[in-house]
């Protein structure tokens, strides 16, 4: 259940602007983001990510003349306000190894500063998908079956924040940077932990979406 909040976080963020002090939807389209990670308290896991790159077309993490990919949005979504930016690399067997950084807001926009991982309302958070396989966009968010689409993903590891922030450093309309770190736990084996550390983000190639921005203008951004 707490690994399809990104799903539906990403809906919110693409269905336009309604609020009072509503902040125009802004992509970013390329970017880096990198992280440390071990297995805690003790156990072989461990390793680094870094994705460099664009980010994919309409529905991909990763252009399909690319192996890695950064991309996010940051605004004003129907209930609220949201940051989402994300790293893919792509594998040799067509898998992907995935992170998600996550911040939503019910009021107040998203500004610097830090923001504790929240396991309640899950209002900040990440994810990592280890060779997680099968994951796109779909092309009609209405109609999608998110329950369907989660339970089909097969992925080697589905890591969830459980403590931890996400500080943001920078954040405009062309750009966002920051950091993170915390411990994180493994949705289909809760006795696999890892530790995350020394975590960055760096998102540039700002787009300003109009106010009322759908689906598929927004998708633009990544082309």
């Amino acid at each position: 259940m707490k690994f399809k909040i990104w799903i539906l976080v990403i809906v919110l963020a693409l269905q336009g602007a309604a609020l009072v002090n509503a902040q125009p939807m802004v992509g970013f389209t390329e970017g880096e983001i990198a992280f440390d990670y071990s297995q805690t308290p003790f156990g072989p896991y461990s390793g680094s990510f870094q994705a460099i790159g664009p980010a994919g077309g309409a529905g991909d993490f990763i252009d399909p003349g690319e192996t890695e990919g950064c991309g996010g949005v940051a605004g004003s979504s129907i209930d609220g306000h949201l940051f989402l930016g994300y790293g893919a690399i792509r594998n040799p067997d067509k898998s992907l190894d995935l992170v998600i950084l996550m911040i939503f807001t019910d009021s107040e926009p998203i500004t610097p500063g830090t923001y504790s991982i929240d396991v309640t309302d899950f209002s900040s958070f990440f994810w990592y998908l280890d060779d997680v396989e099968g994951i796109v966009m779909p092309d009609n968010l209405d109609d999608a079956n998110w329950d369907d689409l989660v339970a089909s993903l097969i992925a080697a590891h589905k890591f969830a924040s459980i403590s931890g922030s996400i500080t943001i450093d920078q954040l405009d309309a062309s750009s966002a940077s920051g950091t993170f770190t915390g411990a994180m736990i493994d949705l289909d084996d809760i006795m696999t932990l890892i530790s995350v550390s020394n975590g960055a983000f760096q998102l540039t190639g700002g787009y300003v979406a109009s106010d009322d921005a759908s689906f598929s203008e927004l998708k633009t951004m990544y082309r």
